[in-house]
């Protein structure tokens, strides 16, 4: 709750406790979940060592108990650790993990989340036509599951990435696409592309 409304200190402390609490009753998937949002609280602070730790934690945790869609999600967020490190291979090395997991899981949003986390590192990481087809990809799904968020973050992505393939014009248009899907979802885009 406090982490969704940008409270970090005090999600820190409630997460704290939570995991304390978790780990005094020997609930592992409680401490799965409770490290989880750690890791995720970490990453938002821009502390990615520790982010690292807890999800490595919460990872093993997963894995032990079979909580398969927790592994997955793990996976995700220590993809997205690894892409603000700057370590890019190892980024996509976990976001592949997590796309297979969750085909294999039957979970289409994740999979156009990862797919969209995906393609923001192909821009990242220079390969921009990459980028877009993972884009589209992550749009066919979005729309064929009625998922308007990921939805406005493959429209978002496939416009950084037609701007980089030298198309400003087809950038435009998708990112006025994008503009009025987080428009309806109250929400703002997440990259300024400055057209």
């Amino acid at each position: 709750m406090h982490l969704a409304q940008g409270d970090l200190t005090q999600a820190a402390q409630v997460l704290d406790q939570a995991l304390t609490r978790f780990r005094t009753l020997g609930n592992g998937l409680g401490e799965a979940n409770t490290l989880q949002d750690l890791g995720r609280l970490h990453l938002a602070q821009g502390d990615l060592t520790q982010a690292a730790q807890v999800l490595d934690q919460a990872l093993a945790i997963n894995r032990v108990i079979g909580a398969r869609h927790g592994e997955a999600k793990d996976l995700q967020l220590l993809g997205s650790v690894q892409h603000a490190s700057h370590k890019h291979e190892a980024a996509a090395f976990l976001l592949r993990q997590a796309a297979v997991l969750l085909k294999s899981l039957g979970d289409r949003h994740g999979v156009a989340e990862t797919l969209n986390l995906t393609g923001s590192l192909l821009i990242d990481m220079k390969r921009p036509q990459d980028a877009l087809d993972t884009y589209r990809e992550a749009l066919d799904i979005a729309r064929t599951i009625s998922a308007s968020l990921d939805e406005a973050h493959a429209l978002e992505g496939a416009a950084r990435s037609h701007l980089a393939l030298g198309a400003p014009g087809q950038a435009l248009l998708l990112l006025r696409d994008a503009e009025t899907l987080y428009r309806d979802l109250n929400r703002v885009p997440e990259v300024d592309l400055g057209l």
